[in-house]
C-alpha cells in the first residue's frame, strides 16, 4: 500500500507541475494578445487561436487533477477502513478462542494453539507499521505473551518497522521477535525477555529495558538494500560485523542513510538486563545506564558507549576493540535485591575483556563510599590484560607491549 500511495503521488505531482506550465504559457499568450491589440494589429492571429483553444485545455487537466485527488482519498479511506476491519476481526477471534473454545485449558501445541498463532502473526503482517502495536498490547494484557508462561510465540513475527514509541510491555516474551528498524523510543518493555530478539537498526533511545533478557539479541547496524546481511544464520555461521566496515555506503557518517540503520540505545535504562552475548557491534550506547549489566561475552567493538553507566557491570570475556568508553562510570554499584530486600554489592568485571584501542579518556571509578575518582592504568591492569594501544582515562596510550 504505501508503494501504491507513492505511486498516486508522483501521479499528483507531475499532473500539478503540467497544470502551472499550461497555465504560465497560457499568461504569456494573453500578455502577448493585450500587446498585439496596443499596437492596433487587426487581424486573428495564431497566438489568439491558441489562447482560445488552451482554455479547455487547462480546465480538462484541472479536473483531471481533482479527479485524482478524489481517488487517492477514496483509495486512503478503503484502505483505513480495511485496517480496521482486520483489527476488529482479529479482536473477534481471540475472544472466540479464549472465551467459547476455552484456549487456555488446551494442550500446548493443540490445533487451537497454531490457530491463534497463525491468526496473530497474519494480522501483524496485514497492518501498518503504526497499527501493528494495538493487536500486540491486546496479546500482552490477556497474557497470551507472558514472559513465564507465553502461550503465542511472536518469533519471527512481522513486528519489523513497527511503530511501537512508548509502548508499554512488561514481562513479556519477544523472544527471537523480528524487530528490525522498529521505533521503540521511549518504549517501557522492563522486565521482558527479547534473547535471540532481531533488532537490527531498532530505535531504542530512551527505552526501559531495566531486569529485561537480551542475551544474544542481534543489535547489529541495519541494511535495508541487503536484508540478510548479519542475521542470525549468518553470525552462527561465523560472519564478522566488522567486514561492513569496508562498504563506503554503511559508513558512521550515514546514520540516516536509507539503505543502513545503526542501533540506537543511547540514554536506555539497562539497569540489571541481561545482554549476555549480544551482538552490540557499533551500537550507540551513549549515556545507557548498564549498571548491574551482564555483557558476558558480547560484541561491542566500535561501539559508542561514551558517559554510559557501567558500574557493576560484568564485561567478562567481552570484545571492546576500539570502542568509545570516554567518560564511562566504573566500580562499585550497590543496589537492593526485590525478593530478599537486602542490599547488594557489584563491581565491574573486565576479566578477559578485550579493551585494544578503546578510548578510556576521563573514565572514572566509583567507590563503595559514592565518591568518584579517575581510573588509573594500575587499575584497569589489574582488571585485564588486554589493552593493547588502548587510550588510558589521562590520556595517555597504553603501549604495545610491557
Amino acid at each position: 500500500m504505501n508503494q501504491e500511495r507513492k505511486r498516486h503521488w508522483w501521479r499528483n505531482r507531475n499532473l500539478l507541475w503540467a497544470v502551472i506550465v499550461i497555465f504560465a504559457v497560457w499568461i504569456l499568450i494573453l500578455v502577448s494578445i493585450i500587446v498585439d491589440d496596443i499596437r492596433g494589429q487587426q487581424e486573428v492571429g495564431f497566438w489568439e487561436w491558441v489562447g482560445v483553444l488552451i482554455i479547455p485545455v487547462v480546465l480538462s487537466a484541472g479536473a483531471a487533477l481533482l479527479t485524482n485527488a478524489q481517488t487517492q482519498r477514496e483509495l486512503t479511506s478503503t484502505h483505513l477502513r480495511a485496517q480496521d476491519e482486520a483489527l476488529q476481526l482479529y479482536l473477534d477471534q481471540v475472544s472466540n478462542l479464549l472465551v467459547d473454545k476455552e484456549l487456555r485449558g488446551k494442550p500446548p501445541g493443540s490445533d487451537l494453539y497454531k490457530l491463534a498463532q497463525a491468526r496473530t502473526l497474519a494480522v501483524l503482517l496485514k497492518l501498518d507499521r503504526s497499527r501493528k502495536r494495538q493487536p500486540l498490547k491486546l496479546i500482552a494484557q490477556l497474557e497470551l505473551i507472558s514472559k513465564d508462561n507465553p502461550l503465542l510465540s511472536l518469533r519471527n513475527a512481522g513486528l519489523d518497522g513497527a511503530d511501537l514509541h512508548e509502548v508499554t510491555l512488561l514481562d513479556v516474551s519477544l523472544r527471537e521477535a523480528d524487530l528490525r528498524g522498529a521505533d521503540l523510543t521511549g518504549a517501557n518493555l522492563r522486565g521482558s525477555d527479547l534473547t535471540w530478539a532481531d533488532l537490527r537498526g531498532a530505535d531504542l533511545t530512551r527505552a526501559v529495558l531495566a531486569n529485561a533478557s537480551l542475551a544474544h539479541a542481534n543489535l547489529l547496524p541495519y541494511d535495508r538494500r541487503n536484508p540478510a546481511q548479519l542475521n542470525a544464520p549468518h553470525l552462527l555461521n561465523g560472519s564478522d560485523p566488522s567486514h561492513i566496515d569496508g562498504k563506503r555506503y554503511l559508513t558512521p557518517a550515514k546514520i540516516n542513510d536509507a539503505r543502513l540503520t545503526l542501533t540506537s540505545l543511547n540514554d536506555a535504562f539497562l539497569q540489571g538486563a541481561d545482554l549476555s552475548g549480544a551482538f552490540l557491534y557499533r551500537a550507540d550506547l551513549t549515556g545507557a545506564n548498564l549498571s548491574g549489566v551482564s555483557l558476558r561475552e558480547a560484541d561491542l567493538r566500535r561501539a559508542d558507549l561514551r558517559g554510559a553507566d557501567l558500574r557493576g557491570a560484568d564485561l567478562t570475556d567481552a570484545r571492546l576493540g576500539d570502542a568509545k568508553l570516554s567518560g564511562v562510570k566504573l566500580g562499585s554499584y550497590s543496589w537492593q535485591d526485590g525478593h530478599t530486600k537486602q542490599s547488594v554489592e557489584m563491581t565491574t568485571i573486565l576479566h578477559r575483556a578485550d579493551l585494544s584501542r578503546a578510548d578510556l579518556t576521563g573514565a572514572v571509578e566509583c567507590t563503595r563510599e559514592g565518591q568518584e575518582r579517575q581510573v588509573t592504568t594500575r587499575w584497569l591492569e589489574e582488571k585485564t590484560a588486554l589493552l593493547t594501544g588502548a587510550t588510558m582515562p589521562d590520556g595517555k596510550r597504553y603501549p604495545r607491549s610491557r
